[in-house]
């Protein structure tokens, strides 16, 4: 649950309204290359998905976001729900983060994360790419890894006091 909290308290933090990334994203199938990243790739023929959506998709996958940056100066934090059970999260073509899976063995359950943006990356009313490389498996506890994302899927500046 202590993941959770930390959710949750990014969420409350938000100094004005955030921009919500729930909707249609850019998705492609397959491991893919690392300039999937990149703010400059071209992925105008992939294919669109849903985030959140019912399930994790199982197997490996990228998605984009191209959005633009609220008015308000930052901090900013972006929160993302439980698309997949390892991925990492990046911004702008610089990784935030992630979950690692292991060679063998179960993947972790998949959980909503809420992820600080360091000020260099995202500027005030600018341009900004969101890429999250994901690799979904099936665990032994298989039922539960079909659980809904529910979401957030946020980008907001912080009140600079309780930034998380």
């Amino acid at each position: 649950m202590k993941w959770m909290t930390g959710v949750w308290l990014a969420l409350s933090a938000w100094a004005a309204e955030p921009v919500d990334l729930s909707g249609a994203w850019k998705w492609h199938e397959g491991a893919g290359e690392a300039s999937f990243a990149r703010p400059d790739h071209d992925d105008s023929n992939w294919s669109t998905r849903m985030l959140p959506r019912g399930a994790v998709h199982l197997g490996h996958s990228w998605y984009r976001w191209r959005g633009v940056a609220p008015a308000e100066p930052g901090p900013y934090s972006l929160a993302l729900g439980p698309f997949s059970h390892c991925f990492e999260v990046f911004l702008n073509g610089v990784s935030l983060g992630g979950t690692a899976c292991s060679a063998s063995g179960d993947p972790p359950f998949p959980r909503a994360t809420a992820y600080p943006i360091p000020p260099e990356l995202v500027a005030p009313g600018s341009t900004f790419v969101v890429a999250l490389r994901a690799e979904g498996r099936r665990p032994s506890w298989t039922l539960a890894a079909r659980l809904p994302d529910r979401g957030p899927y946020l980008l907001g500046a912080t009140d600079r006091k309780s930034h998380v």
